[in-house]
């Protein structure tokens, strides 16, 4: 919205890697386990006019990773206390 990225789509998988179908009744093999990654947005607006040191507090609290900010904002975060 309003020059937003877009959103990352949503997933159902198993850890092991095996193939699981979309729909329809399946069990789950013992040992493995089911993975559900919820779709994320792609968030308001253009990432690069959002100001720096707000891109920098959201690396702090982890909220994107430096690559990222770095990526999508063309922020460079040199913060040793932000998550890797």
């Amino acid at each position: 919205r309003q020059g937003g990225q877009d959103g990352a789509p949503g997933v159902v998988r198993l850890s092991s890697g095996k193939p699981f179908k979309a729909a329809g009744r399946q069990p789950i093999p013992a040992g493995d386990s089911l993975i559900v990654e919820t779709p994320g947005g792609g968030g308001y607006g253009d990432p690069r006019q959002r100001a720096p040191e707000r891109v920098a507090e959201d690396v702090r609290r982890g909220l994107v990773t430096p690559a990222a900010a770095r990526r999508d904002h063309g922020v460079m975060v040199d913060d040793p206390a932000a998550p890797q």
